[in-house]
């Protein structure tokens, strides 16, 4: 983490990667991994009881019948971070309310990403809100490929090498790496 904030933003590498040069190098910040944990950290502080917002129109989810049957197997523990959902045949859920931080077109994406969570651990013993948070962040931050504002890039920079806690992505990826001003003369010899 840079022990100072005296950072020039250069600009944008393949529409994913910050590049900043700062005191003693260059920084090269992956935007997604950055703005997924800034989010993730968000999630994770502001508590459960914030989550669940009922939906004007409820959505039909259509999941695998395995998956189908973990999420009629363990509505409680879906209801406990925000999903009120109910069998409506065949292979189809019908979801009533939902965590307020999902879009709505993610929500069968996130319900069979859990199910598919609890199917891996064999019980319903995984943190399935941490689950849920590493999933809403993951799909509301930006995306790679995607253009970014100078402003953005800029308060996405500052953040990371400000906070020691964003220095990794919630799956494990670092967020920034830096090379030295020596490290780059040395390969460029």
């Amino acid at each position: 983490v840079c022990d100072s904030i005296d950072l020039k933003i250069i600009g944008e590498l393949f529409h994913t990667y910050i590049l900043a040069e700062g005191k003693q190098g260059m920084w090269l910040i992956d935007k997604h991994a950055a703005h997924e944990r800034q989010i993730y950290n968000q999630l994770k502080s502001s508590g459960i009881e914030s989550m669940a917002q009922y939906l004007f129109t409820p959505k039909m989810v259509v999941l695998s019948r395995t998956e189908k049957q973990t999420v009629l197997d363990n509505e409680e523990l879906f209801r406990s971070i925000g999903f009120d959902t109910a069998d409506f045949g065949g292979m189809s859920i019908v979801v009533r309310s939902a965590p307020n931080y999902i879009e709505f077109d993610d929500i069968p994406a996130v319900l069979s990403e859990l199910a598919g969570k609890i199917i891996e651990h064999k019980s319903a013993d995984v943190d399935l809100f941490d689950a849920l948070l590493k999933s809403v962040a993951c799909k509301s931050a930006i995306k790679a490929g995607m253009n970014s504002d100078i402003r953005e890039l800029v308060k996405i920079a500052q953040a990371v090498l400000t906070s020691p806690d964003l220095k990794s992505c919630p799956h494990g990826r670092p967020t920034a790496i830096e090379l030295t001003k020596q490290q780059i003369e040395n390969m460029i010899k």
